[in-house]
């Protein structure tokens, strides 16, 4: 799709789409270097790239088979690894699919032939985020960013000419470092969630490099581990935990995912438990302190807004553990009065604040 006819879909998909529905952008990369298509690596006559595409397609079925999700999620891809961009240069990364409709994904990814520069192929996702919430404004959710590579990031072929084979993997390492800190800059603020999966086996060479540069994106520091080896997760599992989380709204998997004895169970119990805890709904008649924040910005009448105060403050007593009985109507009144002032404090509006405290001190009883 054009860039043009990209922006005409997002014009006209905007003008039909609820106001109400918050989306929630999904970003792949996707790594596509030589080595996910070696011989070596086939698994049951499948290279890891065919395995790959599998587990996405069972994670595009899943997540279908949600309702809530059909109108609410967008998924983009990002490939990296070097191609020759026909005009005597390389690319290390492209956009593989701008961001779709879940009900009009049809993914399918193919192994290049050349290295694979992660870093090029993170930040090009990262950017495809930052645009995607710059589109949406307050109209979404949170973004995700799922990493897939099956090794360390390895530079193109310029350090053939450069003569100097350790600066070009100095820079990439710098680049990786630079990367690496932004993604978990936003994770630290609640801003993204971020999933990172090696691909690989343990005899693979520069397995401990490869697990090191994965682990590097999350904040936890630990990556998932997609293989058939020991304590490694099969691409069925993960897939099937992938699409949980993100029905759930949540990262579910944790630190104990990577153990054998565990896994299985696992698997089953996010669907029934985590998932609930996560997807429980917040209790609508209990007032929180932005609703009275937005009550004096509204500037509702003095009656509705002590009396949306007085429910808060029982809230808060009972909050306390205060018994009913033992209803403490001079403990209620300095409450009030305190989130009274608070409020006046940040609208600048202390003459009204000054009417609300008058009447608080005339109440006979709460």
């Amino acid at each position: 799709m054009s860039e043009r006819a990209y922006r005409k879909y997002i014009e006209i998909d905007q003008q039909h789409r609820s106001s109400k529905t918050k989306l929630l952008p999904i970003c792949l990369v996707i790594d596509q270097s030589a080595s996910m298509k070696m011989s070596q690596f086939k698994e049951n006559g499948k290279t890891r790239m065919d395995r790959l595409n599998e587990g996405i397609q069972q994670f595009l079925r899943e997540l279908r088979q949600d309702d809530m999700l059909k109108d609410s999620v967008e998924i983009s891809a990002v490939g990296f690894s070097e191609e020759y961009d026909g005009y005597g240069g390389h690319v290390q990364a492209r956009i593989l699919q701008n961001f779709t409709p879940l009900s009009r994904c049809n993914l399918h990814f193919k192994a290049g032939s050349g290295s694979g520069d992660t870093p090029a192929g993170v930040k090009l996702a990262l950017d495809m985020l930052e645009r995607k919430k710059q589109e949406l404004g307050a109209n979404r959710k949170y973004p995700w960013l799922v990493i897939f590579s099956d090794g360390r990031a390895t530079p193109g072929v310029e350090w053939r000419y450069e003569g100097s084979k350790d600066k070009d993997f100095s820079d990439i390492e710098r680049r990786l470092g630079e990367v690496q800190n932004e993604v978990k800059a936003l994770q630290e603020k609640g801003k993204l969630t971020v999933i990172s999966v090696l691909i690989s086996e343990r005899s693979d060479g520069h397995y401990q490099e490869a697990v090191e540069q994965m682990d590097g994106f999350t904040l936890n520091g630990k990556c998932v581990e997609i293989g058939s080896g020991h304590k490694q997760v099969s691409f069925k599992d993960f897939f099937q935990v992938l699409s949980r989380s993100v029905s759930a709204g949540a990262n579910l998997f944790n630190n104990d995912f990577d153990d054998p004895t565990t896994r299985r169970q696992q698997v089953n119990y996010v669907s029934q438990e985590q998932i609930n805890q996560y997807v429980k709904p917040r209790n609508p008649d209990v007032p929180t302190i932005t609703q009275t924040k937005r009550v004096v910005v509204e500037k509702i009448d003095d009656s509705q807004l002590l009396q949306r105060l007085q429910n808060q403050s029982k809230t808060q007593m009972r909050v306390e553990e205060k018994p009913p009985q033992q209803k403490d109507v001079k403990q209620e009144r300095v409450i009030i009065k305190k989130t009274v002032t608070q409020l006046s404090q940040e609208n600048s509006s202390d003459d009204y604040a000054n009417k609300l405290l008058s009447q608080i001190d005339d109440w006979d009883d709460l």
